[in-house]
C-alpha cells in the first residue's frame, strides 16, 4: 500500500504517486501525470462552468414550462453534479500533491474569470436589450391616434414671415 502524508512535505512535491483517487488512476511516469495534471485542472475548470450556468434565470412569465423543468429537474441535477465534482476535487487535493493541487486552483480561477466575464457580457446585452424595449414601449403608449410620430418643435414650424 502506497503510504500518504497528511500534509504538503517534500514528498508532496516529487512529480507522481503510484496512486491518485483510484488504484486504476496511477500516474506513475511523467506521461501520466501530465494528463491527470491536465484531467483535474479541466475537472475543476468544468466544476465552474456549472456552477455559473446554475445561476441562470428563465423569465416566468414568458416561458412557464421551462421555467418550472429548469428550476425543479435541470438545476437540482446540475446541483448534484456540481457537488460530486467538488467532493471529488476535494479528495484529489488531499493526496497533497503540490502539482495536482495547483492544477486545481489554477482551473478553478481561470474557470471563474472566464465565466464571469461571459455572464457579465450577457447580462450586460440582456439589460441593454431591455431598456431599448421599455423605451420603444414608453414611446408607443405616447402615441395617439391621430399625432404624427414625432411632435414638432416650436423652432421648426413654419414661421409667417411678413414681408
Amino acid at each position: 500500500m502506497h503510504p500518504m502524508h497528511m500534509y504538503f512535505s517534500m514528498e508532496s512535491f516529487q512529480p507522481y504517486y503510484k496512486y491518485i483517487l483510484f488504484q486504476n488512476w496511477n500516474a506513475d511516469t511523467d506521461w501520466k501525470y501530465a494528463l491527470s495534471f491536465l484531467g483535474v485542472f479541466l475537472l475543476a475548470f468544468f466544476n465552474q462552468s456549472i456552477y455559473f450556468s446554475l445561476h441562470f434565470q428563465v423569465d416566468e412569465k414568458r416561458r412557464r414550462i421551462l421555467h418550472y423543468l429548469v428550476s425543479y429537474i435541470v438545476k437540482p441535477i446540475g446541483f448534484f453534479v456540481e457537488m460530486s465534482i467538488g467532493y471529488l476535487l476535494m479528495l484529489v487535493s488531499m493526496t497533497y500533491n503540490f502539482g495536482l493541487f495547483m492544477a486545481i486552483i489554477v482551473g478553478n480561477f481561470i474557470g471563474y474569470i472566464i465565466f464571469q466575464m461571459l455572464i457579465s457580457e450577457y447580462l450586460e446585452r440582456k439589460q441593454a436589450r431591455t431598456s431599448e424595449e421599455e423605451v420603444e414601449r414608453q414611446s408607443l403608449t405616447n402615441l395617439k391616434v391621430g399625432e404624427e410620430s414625432e411632435p414638432k418643435k416650436p423652432c421648426c414650424k413654419k414661421q409667417n414671415v411678413i414681408n
